[in-house]
């Protein structure tokens, strides 16, 4: 399931410095290991930047106000990788997440949760087409095999078909 994303970007008065850590281009590293390098402003994470985390996450993309937001890449240390929009330190709005064994969701999020209109297909090839809400299949939603055969179309709630 998408998770969200921890929001520890916003400690830019804290830890070393290299380069204008206040308002411009800098490097920022924290006693934790985790490291930024990117544009601030107010002496937050603002514009573009590459946040580093200790335990091997990496984020690519824009910044506001010292929280992932906007366009970004999400690359957890597992392999798993979300590519899409961000929004307050969330998967938010349209986006693709990876599973590092081989599953993929495309679609919209919200709060870090499958929300709206998106296609999740498993590692065996299997797809779910559909309306989700927090994570799951709820109103229209069509399953189909690998080779394209239709397993089930019509209403879903809480993942499951109803019939």
């Amino acid at each position: 399931t998408a998770s969200t994303v921890a929001t520890n970007a916003s400690r830019a008065a804290a830890g070393d410095c290299v380069g204008d850590c206040k308002n411009g281009e800098g490097a920022l590293s924290f006693s934790d290991g985790s490291k930024y390098q990117g544009q601030f402003k107010n002496e937050k994470f603002n514009g573009k930047g590459n946040l580093l985390f200790a335990n091997g996450d990496n984020y690519i993309g824009e910044f506001k106000d010292g929280t992932m937001d906007g366009a970004g890449v999400y690359k957890y240390a597992n392999g798993d990788q979300y590519d899409g929009q961000m929004k307050d330190g969330k998967f938010n709005g349209y986006g693709t997440l990876l599973g590092s064994k081989g599953t993929k969701y495309v679609g919209w999020f919200v709060d870090g949760k499958f929300n709206g209109n998106g296609t999740f297909t498993t590692r065996q090839g299997r797809t779910y087409a559909g309306d989700f809400k927090d994570d799951l299949l709820n109103g229209k939603g069509v399953v189909k095999e690998k080779d394209g055969k239709l397993v089930y179309e019509g209403p879903f709630k809480d993942g499951q078909p109803v019939k």
